[in-house]
């Protein structure tokens, strides 16, 4: 069976890339307010400053809790601390996760599976792309 044939949300397969991106949204100087014109490009332009630095320290923090968990397992012990910061290592772990078509092979009619989603709260759905000119 299918996902289409469900009615759970298709993920979304919008072309994704730095210039298709940029070419969808409109320039801030297409804001007739000045004032938030100013506001939403001093936002951007920090932003702009910001994600690298995000994005490498997310990449090192990855590096670091990687290496401090190969430690601990080494060392049989659940983490580690310092006066400023402690680190504890669960394991490896998997997630549990309902299969539609597992459901469907033990018999489950696609209406009760269809008839048992629920809508989550709402929640902000952002993202930020850097763009770059081409080399």
């Amino acid at each position: 069976m299918s996902k289409t044939q469900l009615n759970q949300p298709e993920a979304e397969t919008k072309p994704r890339g730095r210039y298709y991106e940029s070419a969808q949204l409109p320039d801030v100087t297409a804001i007739k307010q000045l004032k938030i014109r100013n506001e939403v490009a001093k936002l951007l332009n920090e932003a702009a400053s910001s994600k690298p630095l995000m994005d490498k320290t997310e990449a090192r923090l990855k590096e670091i809790r990687s290496r401090l968990a190969e430690l601990a397992t080494d060392l049989d012990v659940k983490g580690f601390k310092t006066p400023q910061i402690g680190f504890y290592y669960n394991g490896m772990r998997t997630r549990r996760t309902l299969s539609n078509t597992k459901l469907l092979e033990a018999g489950v009619s696609l209406e009760t599976i269809n008839a048992c989603y629920v809508e989550s709260d709402e929640f902000q759905d952002t993202s930020m792309s850097l763009f770059t000119s081409k080399s």
